[in-house]
């Protein structure tokens, strides 16, 4: 099933919207400037002040290097840089600019990974992470693959092609969301969104077992 799930999170092509995520940062003067985000994570979009209610510009790390070593300038945070991975926590890591002088909210927007699925029994994949819509796609690609492995090659025929035809109900219903620039204090900024196309589909019931 986590093959299936790797399959279709990296699907060619599309930026899947249940992937999208906001989390919230604590910054304060005892802290300093660099901080670690969710270790879920991924691909970071953008930061908002929420106690200044401003968007922070995102800046080369270069540029923190060369202007901002000895950290003396203090104030509310505007710009922010990924410093690097964090080995230690499993966590990207960032800096502010300035360093905070008080405590402040901020929120960031980012692509995250779903967890590898372990034992599943008697629960919904939505609760760990998986939205219902995409449940079918990963079913049909998990018993597809189980099938090949016992060598039932025309059921997994037939079980691909139904794979196909639930990637592309889930492609049709996706958020196709380009160039995210986010108020997260008032919501979506009206010039972010090139294109939303949100189309019904019927997915089918809740998953009580691991295929």
């Amino acid at each position: 099933m986590n093959v299936a799930k790797q399959e279709i999170v990296n699907w060619e092509g599309v930026t899947w919207d249940f992937l999208f995520q906001i989390y919230s940062l604590s910054v304060t003067s005892a802290l300093g400037s660099t901080y670690g985000l969710n270790s879920l994570a991924q691909d970071v979009v953008s930061f908002w002040n929420v106690t200044q209610n401003w968007p922070m510009e995102k800046i080369p790390h270069e540029w923190i290097q060369k202007y901002e070593t000895d950290e003396d300038q203090t104030g509310s945070p505007d710009k922010w840089t990924i410093l690097g991975w964090d080995s230690t926590n499993s966590a990207w890591s960032v800096r502010v600019h300035p360093t905070p002088d008080a405590s402040e909210t901020i929120k960031y927007s980012a692509y995250s990974y779903v967890a590898d699925f372990t034992d599943i029994t008697s629960s919904t994949l939505q609760a760990l992470g998986w939205p219902r819509k995409a449940e079918p796609a990963l079913l049909r690609r998990t018993t597809q693959l189980m099938l090949e492995d016992e060598g039932m090659e025309e059921d997994a025929l037939s079980q691909e092609r139904a794979f196909e035809k639930a990637m592309e109900a889930l492609a049709r219903s996706n958020r196709q969301i380009s160039n995210l620039s986010f108020d997260l204090g008032q919501g979506l900024n009206q010039n972010s969104i090139l294109d939303v196309q949100v189309d019904s589909m019927e997915t089918g019931g809740h998953v009580s077992t691991v295929l």
